[in-house]
């Protein structure tokens, strides 16, 4: 069972990921937390240790590439998969820290999504 966290500060965008992630993780998913902005987002993680975060780039109080920062920090072993979903790639500091590079698209979205629920599937069947 996974804990997902969502941090992102658009309403509608919020509400299209997480509804996506439940459709997509379904029989896997444990928990969804969603949270309107990086400092929330850090707090949340550090409380849950999610195992996927779902970030987007550009949000007021704390950007993502802080956020991804921090979380690596806390995390240094990489047992959190952490995804940048933003349009601002030229902006993104943290491409090395990140496991994928989602652009705003939804299809991005749903074939991230698609390669967990594959791991997920490879690690329910060993």
């Amino acid at each position: 069972m996974v804990k997902v966290l969502i941090i992102e500060d658009d309403e509608t965008q919020q509400i299209i990921i997480k509804e996506m992630v439940k459709w997509k993780l379904g029989p896997y998913l444990d928990k969804i937390t969603s949270e309107w902005d990086g400092i929330e987002g850090i707090e949340a993680y550090r409380k849950h240790r999610h195992d996927i975060v779902i970030t987007d780039l550009n949000m007021p109080e704390m950007d993502g590439n802080e956020v991804v920062e921090i979380i690596r920090d806390l995390d240094p072993e990489w047992n959190t998969t952490l995804a940048m979903f933003t349009d601002d790639i030229e902006n993104c500091r943290v491409i090395d820290k990140v496991d994928n590079l989602l652009t705003k698209d939804l299809g991005a979205l749903e074939t991230f999504l698609e390669g967990i629920v594959l791991d997920l599937e490879v690690k329910a069947s060993v």
